[in-house]
Parts: structure tokens; C-alpha cells; sequence
């Protein structure tokens, strides 16, 4: 484990509806994350790069459910970009890399749906989660980051929740360190 290092770039949406036929992307938090494993502490850290954070107009009315879970207001969005003018932007940023995310194939198919068409490879948290944490009595992103004290902003905000999904992964690998190797061989 010497030298290890492995980069991703973690993402999070949140969206108007949780429907991707009716709902729209109205915010994407995206931040490069490279994880690597300090020889010192003898744990895999985290180490955070370039970010991407906007608001997007989704051109829609959200569901009052999500204004409310995600504290977006509706006079923010009205003078936030619309997708189209952000959508390359964020292609660009996302280049070829492997992306990070709490059940991410949710946000994959808000991205497909709204156009951003590219296949990704990607590493899905609430999979490692389940894999590596089977008696973990919940799985969600918020739990996690609490159990593994993510120290980033509130939940269900596009940035905070990418980067607690890279703290998450950290959490789970180093957990998963700490498992005598006879039941790392056998997970």
C-alpha cells in the first residue's frame, strides 16, 4: 500500500423531482479526489483538487420537497444558468475520469436524461457500503458521513455531499484495513 493513489472525480446532483422524466438537475456539485494512503498514520486519506459547484435554472417549479431538503431557494435558480449553458462546462470538467458517488447510476441517468450522453466508469459508495458493511443497520450518504465524520457542510447540498462521498469511501477502506486479513480474504 505503499504508494497508493487513486484519483476520482466525486459528484452529487440534487434535482427538482426525484422522477428523471419530470424532474431537472438543479444543482451539481463536482470535486476532483484523490485518495491515497499516508505511510505515517497508516490509514488512506483524502485530498481534494478543483472544484465545480453551480446552481442550474432548471426551467421548471421545484417540488417543495426538494426546495426544502436542500435549502435552494426559488429566486436563486431563477438567475442561475440554464442547463445548456452549463451542460460542456461541466463535460469538460469531468473529462474521462472515474467517477464517485452515493448511488451515482441515479445521477448518471439525470445527466443521460438532460443530454450529457458519455458512459463513465465509476465506483458507487452505496455498493461499497452494502459490500464492505453489511450490519451497518443504514447505508445512506448522511448516515455514513456521520459514522465516519465527514466534516463537510450540510447534507443534501451538490458539493458537501460529493465530498462526504469521498470521506465515505476513506471510511469504509480504512474500516476495512482495520478487518483481520482472514476476513478481508474472505470479503
Amino acid at each position: 500500500m505503499a504508494n497508493y493513489s487513486k484519483k476520482f472525480i466525486a459528484l452529487d446532483l440534487e434535482t427538482t423531482h426525484l422522477d428523471m422524466k419530470e424532474g431537472r438537475i438543479m444543482e451539481v456539485g463536482v470535486v476532483e479526489a484523490e485518495l491515497f494512503f499516508d505511510n505515517r498514520e497508516r490509514r488512506v486519506k483524502v485530498k481534494f483538487g478543483k472544484i465545480f459547484d453551480k446552481l442550474i435554472n432548471p426551467e421548471i417549479e421545484p417540488s417543495q420537497t426538494a426546495l426544502a431538503l436542500t435549502g435552494i431557494k426559488v429566486e436563486e435558480l431563477k438567475t442561475a444558468p440554464v442547463w445548456d449553458e452549463m451542460k460542456k462546462d461541466l463535460e469538460k470538467f469531468l473529462g474521462s475520469a472515474t467517477l464517485l458517488g452515493q448511488n451515482i447510476v441515479f445521477d448518471l441517468e439525470f445527466l443521460k436524461n438532460q443530454g450529457l450522453r458519455k458512459k463513465y466508469a465509476f465506483v458507487d459508495t452505496l455498493d461499497v457500503a452494502l459490500t464492505f458493511l453489511p450490519l451497518s443497520p443504514v447505508h445512506s450518504l448522511e448516515y455514513l458521513s456521520q459514522e465516519f465524520g465527514a466534516p463537510m457542510g450540510a447534507s443534501h447540498r451538490a458539493l458537501a455531499d460529493a465530498q462526504n462521498t469521498a470521506y465515505v469511501l476513506v471510511g469504509i477502506l480504512n474500516e476495512f484495513l482495520s478487518f483481520p486479513s482472514s476476513l478481508q480474504a474472505e470479503i
